[in-house]
Formats: C-alpha cells, structure tokens, sequence
C-alpha cells in the first residue's frame, strides 16, 4: 500500500517525541514493504491509498475535510492529550509561583503549596481546546490510534464517536537492545557520575521543570536540564525557571540549551548546544547512565520517551503520574509487571518529589529486558496495520 503520513514541520512547534513515533512507523512500514510518503505536503495525500494524519494539538481541519469530500480514506494519530485534566493547573501552578516570587520575598508561599498542593485549583484557568477543535477530524477518521488504554480513554471522553484502537509505541530513542555508555557527557557537562538529577526536555510548563527546581532547592544534589529548545511564547517560563534557580537552589545547576544564552551567574551555568544542535545519541546515552537520578515531574506525557530511556538503561526514574507509561507495564490480567525503578507522582506535588528523590538517590538496576523496552519499528507497524484493518 502506499501510505501519506502528514506532518506539521514547524520549527517553533517541535514536538520530538511525536516526531519520534512517526520516524519509527515509517520504518516500519517500509520494512514491510509499503511506500510511505512522509512529508508536510498536503497535496500527497490524494495520491495515497490512505493518509495519517497526526498531532490535534494543530488545526487539521482543512485536510481532513478535503479528504472527506474526496472520499479518501484516513487514519489519525492524535497524541491525544488529557487537556481538561491538565491544562488548567499547569497554567495555574506556574501562575502561583511566579506571582509569588515576584510578591514575596521569602519562600512561605511555596512553604504553604507543599503542605496543601490542591491551593492551585482555586486558581482559575480555561482548558485548552485542541480537542473541541479537531473533534470532526477524530469522528470521521477511519480509526483514531492512540498510544495506551488511556489515551484510548481521553480520546472517548471528548469524541464518544471516534473510532479508537491502541498500539503501543517503542523506547524512544534507544531502540536498539542494549548499548555501551560512555564518559561523553561527563566531559560535556563537567560533571562526575552519579552526583546529578537529570531532566530532559524543552523549557514549557506542561514539562515543569519549575516543580523540580522547587523540589530541590533544600538538596545539596547538583540538578542539570538539557532543554535544548524553548516552546514558542515561553520565554517567561523559561525566565521564571532561571530566577528560580538562583534564588532557591543550593547546589550546583547546569542548562544545557541551544535557545538560551551562555551564562554563569552563581551556582547557575547555562552551556550552548547551539553549535551542534543538541546532544548526540552517545551524549544522551552517557546523561543517563551517569544520572544518580532521572526525574520529569511533566503535568501531561504519553508515554514519556525519556523516562522509556532512563529506565530501560537502569537510572532510577521519577515520572509523572499523569501520564499513559504505567500502561506500558501493566498486563492482561491487570497486573504491574516493571520492577519500582519508575515511581509515580503528581507534578505539583513538590514535598513529594523531594521525598522521592532523597529515598532513591543510591538506589541502582540493570538494563531491563522487559519487552516493553524492546518492541521494534517491525513490530508497531504490525500492531498499526492490524488496527487499521489491512
């Protein structure tokens, strides 16, 4: 078959973990031995046999009625986000601490947010609407392929009509059964082995590295984030992060970035990454192997590539709770089936993370082989073929 898979390539909008997925699909079909046309070229699409349509955090109205009055058939690969859950109290959480830090001069309030987290929700802010958006595009789509039960799940809850299947996604970038680390990134970072928490992620608060800097700033734990982009119109949050940083955090902390300017400005190091344009794989393989800990307090990820990465490498890893990755570990009878080297918690719950944090600091596991770890491009193109019916 000869399969158009679109694609929003919008360099303000990097969305590298969707990319990702689509990047191993592909792979996987062409294995198979389909042709797949994988550009941001609409016009393909009436020249497929059946076109992807990916990514409702962007309007895809207008194709997906063209292709409805063509007649053309089409499946959709939302990255469906629990945005009525969510979205309100991510905006709320960062609009709390950076009122409070811009009205206080001591951390009270930030004292008063560990002890009664649920005090954001009296904060009001709209969800966002993505999903009201696009909702004719699902409800038409000829199925609608989310990456777990619960994305499965959202997906109904705002499109009782849509036609949903679940094909489980692979580990992120580390798609290969097992790897050698290195000492690449001690050497970019100038860091020693096991002395930092790592996060991974661009500069955004629906990836709240706010709350990490928060959880940490009584730990005596250098803390390092590799944001090499910040999201369109969050240079304010990005700018919050740093005040945080130096006005809160102990111990060392290093940003490794190629949005943000070089600096040094007490315990704060900002590095560029702008030359080579982010970390290489050995980079990123050698982060997280030498990380005491990885943690990613994201109010929303499904899975989560990089908790995925972390823990299929052995790194101890503090996800988010609102997520879809338990689902990647929970078998037909209901039963957890990863061993604990992912907690859980919500990522506003900062006393939480910092509990966390000191309990799992010299905590240690091997490379999993859990299968989950190891689903190959083959394999999820199988799964979405059989989801399609074809």
């Amino acid at each position: 078959m000869k399969f158009f898979i679109y694609r929003h390539k919008n360099p303000l909008i990097p969305y590298i973990g969707d990319q990702r997925a689509l990047d191993v699909l592909t792979s996987g079909l062409v294995a198979l031995g389909h042709q797949v046309f994988d550009e941001s070229a609409p016009e393909h699409a009436l020249d497929a046999d059946h076109t992807i349509l990916s990514n409702i955090n962007c309007n895809l109205n207008p194709l997906a009625t063209l292709l409805h009055l063509q007649q053309r058939p089409y499946s959709l690969i939302p990255f469906h986000e629990d945005y009525t859950h969510y979205s309100p109290l991510c905006s709320a959480f960062f609009a709390y601490v950076q009122n409070g830090m811009q009205v206080y001069s001591d951390d009270k309030f930030l004292q008063l947010l560990e002890q009664n987290p649920k005090i954001i929700e009296a904060i009001p802010f709209e969800s966002r609407t993505h999903a009201k958006t696009n909702n004719d595009v699902m409800r038409r789509a000829h199925v609608n392929i989310a990456n777990s039960p619960t994305e499965a799940a959202n997906i109904t809850k705002d499109c009782p009509e849509a036609n949903t299947k679940v094909v489980f996604w692979g580990p992120g970038m580390l798609d290969q059964p097992s790897y050698t680390p290195t000492e690449a990134f001690l050497k970019l970072s100038g860091y020693a082995s096991k002395e930092y928490i790592l996060n991974i992620g661009r500069f955004e608060p629906r990836k709240n590295q706010l709350a990490l800097i928060l959880a940490t700033r009584h730990l005596e734990i250098p803390l390092i984030f590799v944001a090499n982009s910040v999201f369109k119109d969050c240079n304010n949050y990005a700018k919050c992060c740093i005040e945080a940083i130096c006005k809160y955090r102990k111990a060392k902390t290093l940003i490794l970035s190629s949005d943000l300017d070089p600096c040094q400005k007490g315990a704060l190091q900002i590095l560029s990454l702008k030359e080579n344009g982010g970390l290489t794989q050995e980079q990123l393989i050698s982060a997280y192997h030498h990380a005491a800990i990885y943690a990613h307090p994201a109010f929303f990820e499904q899975p989560g590539y990089t908790c995925l990465e972390a823990a299929k490498l052995g790194t101890p890893t503090l996800s988010t709770a609102w997520s879809t990755l338990k689902d990647y570990f929970i078998d037909q009878n209901g039963q957890y089936t990863l061993d604990d080297r992912i907690q859980y918690l919500p990522p506003h719950h900062i006393k939480e993370w910092e509990k966390a944090i000191k309990q799992t600091l010299t905590t240690t596991y091997s490379p999993s082989t859990h299968r989950s770890f190891h689903r190959t491009s083959k394999e999820i193109a199988t799964d979405f073929l059989t989801a399609l019916g074809l």
